[in-house]
C-alpha cells in the first residue's frame, strides 16, 4: 500500500494476489474528504479476477450498513 494526495484529496495504491498466485490486481483509490466520495480503478492482469475482486473491494469500502464512499461505480 502506498498514499499520498493534499487534504482535502487523498490517493491509495493497493496491490493483490490471489491466493493461487497466478494474476495481479492494482487499485487506485481517490477520496475526496469533504464529499466522502471515493474513485476507483481496478486493473487486472486476468480480467476474470476484477469482478470479484472489484465487488469485494466495494463490500469492504460500504462496510457492514451499505452506503459509504463509494458513491459512484468502479472503473
Amino acid at each position: 500500500m502506498a498514499s499520498g494526495g493534499a487534504p482535502p484529496m487523498y490517493r491509495f495504491y493497493f496491490h493483490a494476489q490471489p491466493a493461487a498466485g497466478a494474476g495481479r490486481i492494482l487499485v487506485e483509490a481517490i477520496v475526496s474528504k469533504p464529499g466522502a466520495l471515493a474513485s476507483v480503478t481496478i486493473k487486472a492482469d486476468d480480467a476474470a479476477l476484477g469482478e470479484p475482486f472489484a465487488a469485494l473491494f466495494r463490500a469492504c469500502i460500504d462496510g457492514p450498513y451499505g452506503g459509504g464512499l463509494m458513491g459512484g461505480d468502479l472503473m
